[in-house]
């Protein structure tokens, strides 16, 4: 394999959008679930209110209005950790653009590197675990769940070298070694 190198000026909108893309997709998990919940929730208390039978606070009531109130944390406390993400995204935004933290991926056949003005990565192929599309943003994941997850977007490339580069990494997740 002939190296690839692509250099990457910061842009404060690709990184802005490219994590939130990162938030969708690692939420999106937690949200059906608690959408599921929430509408069980719903539906189980509209149920028990409903019963005419029943006329007193009985343990149905009680457990549906706390499993309702759990959910309604629940939605806060996902908000809050959106919320925080987002504020931590915008002084990473803030920082890079004031460094002008440009980027540079090379790629060939050992694996590829990351190197900006503070840090040099070197990963081998088996390290990474999936490629994937999201909202015009790929997501390079490795194997290592503590590890960084890498942007790039469409717009950084165009769609002819932003394909073939999807395309190369899928063959070496593919081809590597399990180790």
């Amino acid at each position: 394999m002939q190296e690839k190198v692509i250099h990457i000026p910061f842009n404060r909108l690709f990184y802005t959008e490219s994590q939130r893309s990162f938030w969708a997709a690692s939420a999106s998990k937690v949200i059906q679930k608690y959408i599921i919940y929430t509408l069980l929730g719903l539906v189980c208390a509209a149920a028990v209110l409903t019963d005419k039978s029943v006329t007193d606070i009985t343990v149905a009531k009680g457990a549906c209005g706390g499993f309702i109130f759990y959910m309604l944390i629940a939605w806060i406390g996902l908000f809050e950790r959106r919320a925080k993400f987002l504020k931590t995204v915008t002084q990473h935004a803030d920082r890079y653009e004031k460094e002008m933290l440009d980027g540079t991926f090379t790629f060939n056949d050992a694996g590829f590197e990351y190197k900006d003005n503070e840090k040099t990565l070197l990963f081998q192929w088996h390290l990474l675990k999936s490629v994937t599309v999201v909202k015009d943003n790929m997501l390079i994941a490795l194997k290592d769940p503590a590890v960084l997850t890498f942007f790039l977007s469409r717009r950084q490339f165009g769609d002819a070298e932003f394909q073939e580069l999807f395309e190369l990494l899928q063959n070496k997740i593919v081809k590597s070694p399990i180790k």
